[in-house]
């Protein structure tokens, strides 16, 4: 009926405007990891300060092992905000798609219904039954495009649910590594604090020992960063899927399609 079709429509709009939510939140992750970046560039300028006045000096190959790591760090951040930008430009594109489909769904559910209901005024007020035949013939091709419009309307809704779960699945991903990166700035702050530390003190390297160990966290932090990278990566590849694009291009193909004649009854 012309009301379920409304109603389907109804389902497949919330669905957008829950996907717009999430490009909204993605702009959010994506405004805390520049400001992680800020961080973590702090942290590599300190470090390249402490390289240039502590070269050739004992323990400069801590605070070079130091410096390295940060470069890997920086070179991770880099990889992270690009994949959560390219996921948050994916997601926007695909509610531009959706909301179009939609809007055309609900043009056509409405010039169906309009159809309808002008068909029924015109056989109220026709005299003959060969003017009523005619227009219930009419009346019938209407209410079969209604149809239609249906079921296209819930494979628009089921299209705009599969895209609304990928782009919750990718959200969550973001959630996740914003905070893997969290961690891995605490992790250079508290590095580079221990070589500050031990320098200010005007002896030198003095406890190797706890340089190390920070390192070591480091080092295990990246490689959890590592990780978080390769999750958005596969995040960024499925989110840049649309199930209502692939809906659309087959509806293309469909209307394009020569329509097979029945063979004659005998």
């Amino acid at each position: 009926s012309a009301k379920t079709v409304e109603e389907t429509i109804k389902v497949a709009d919330s669905a957008a405007k829950t996907a717009k939510q999430m490009v909204i939140n993605d702009d959010v992750a994506l405004a805390q990891m520049e400001k992680t970046a800020i961080k973590l560039a702090d942290a590599i300028e300190t470090t390249e300060t402490l390289t240039t006045s502590l070269e050739g000096s004992e323990g400069g190959a801590e605070v070079d092992a130091l410096a390295d790591s940060l470069k890997i760090a920086s070179d991770e951040m880099v990889n992270d905000l690009t994949a959560v930008d390219n996921i948050a430009a994916a997601v926007t594109r695909k509610i531009e798609l959706q909301a179009d489909a939609v809007l055309d769904m609900d043009k056509k559910a409405g010039q169906a219904v309009g159809t309808i209901n002008a068909a029924k005024t015109t056989i109220e007020q026709s005299n003959t039954e060969t003017d009523k035949a005619a227009l219930k013939t009419s009346l019938q091709e209407s209410v079969d495009k209604i149809q239609v419009d249906e079921n296209a309307a819930e494979e628009l809704a089921k299209a705009i649910t599969s895209d609304a779960n990928t782009d919750a699945a990718a959200e969550q991903v973001i959630s996740d590594a914003d905070h893997v990166f969290d961690e891995l700035i605490e992790s250079v702050k508290e590095t580079v604090d221990e070589v500050v530390s031990d320098y200010d003190s005007g002896e030198g390297m003095d406890d190797a020992d706890a340089i190390s160990e920070e390192l070591d966290t480091l080092a295990s932090d990246e490689e959890e960063a590592e990780k978080a990278i390769k999750s958005l990566e596969e995040a960024e590849e499925k989110v840049s899927e649309s199930a209502v694009e692939e809906l659309q291009e087959e509806q293309i193909k469909s209307e394009a399609a020569p329509e097979v004649a029945e063979p004659p009854k005998e």
